[in-house]
């Protein structure tokens, strides 16, 4: 394996899969299951994002860079809650778990991909007004009294990176949004996420689009059990970088 890959966010926007040739292209490049996948896809909003989806993880296995013989072995299985998990076969034919992981996460004209050494979760979210009540299916209790010194601008800003955050780590530990989020305290000030019900722990990092080209209001976050594992660098591909 190349010992200079690190820990790397991946960040797709699809309109360029509006282009008829570069879509046809980029259907090619997805494996048969992603495309069987797509039929059942009736917008297409959905169908570019899951086509964006399927050439960031086509991407990001390449980046992975095991040798050609390891990539042949290598297999993407969906385990509780839809995770995707990478298996690899050691060298007497058993299949195990692959020592570098990633997730990917869609909202609005955005797909993103993360993969690090360990387990990892991520989600972004486009802006959006939180409806009422929301507030009481994400909080704990410490947040909805920090929630209630905002204005009202303050609080939908605050419940969309309270959200992302969540459901990333949500994703990491696999459980999706079975789970209430109001059991999920965040620490901003060290960084950490608790699961208060069985006190899992978990370490998150807010990235920071600003400036970037990622329309305003966008938040994304990413989570992963250790501190050294949390990606700290972005990288926007276009479409036809990917094919």
């Amino acid at each position: 394996m190349n010992q200079s890959i690190c820990p790397t966010i991946y960040v797709l926007n699809i309109e360029g899969l509006r282009e008829e040739a570069l879509q046809i292209a980029a259907l090619s490049c997805l494996t048969e299951e992603r495309r069987e996948r797509l039929e059942k896809i009736k917008s297409e909003q959905g169908r570019l994002l899951a086509i964006g989806a399927g050439l960031l993880e086509r991407y990001i296995l390449s980046k992975i860079d095991y040798s050609m013989e390891e990539m042949h072995s290598m297999e993407i299985q969906k385990v509780k809650k839809g995770k995707p998990v990478l298996f690899k076969l050691n060298g007497t034919g058993e299949k195990v778990l692959s020592a570098w992981q990633y997730n990917l996460s869609h909202s609005g004209n955005y797909v993103v991909a993360g993969y690090t050494k360990g387990n990892i979760g991520i989600d972004i979210q486009e802006p959006r007004n939180i409806v009422a009540g929301f507030a009481r299916k994400v909080c704990a209790v410490s947040e909805l009294t920090f929630l209630d010194k905002l204005s009202e601008k303050e609080k939908n800003a605050f419940l969309c990176r309270l959200w992302t955050v969540k459901e990333a780590f949500a994703k990491l530990t696999g459980e999706g949004l079975s789970i209430g989020f109001e059991r999920y305290r965040v620490d901003w000030s060290t960084g950490i996420l608790t699961d208060l019900q069985n006190r899992k722990k978990a370490c998150f990092r807010e990235m920071d689009l600003s400036g970037q080209i990622c329309e305003a209001g966008y938040t994304m976050s990413v989570c992963t059990y250790e501190k050294s594992e949390l990606p700290g660098k972005i990288v926007f591909q276009s479409v036809e970088e990917l094919l």
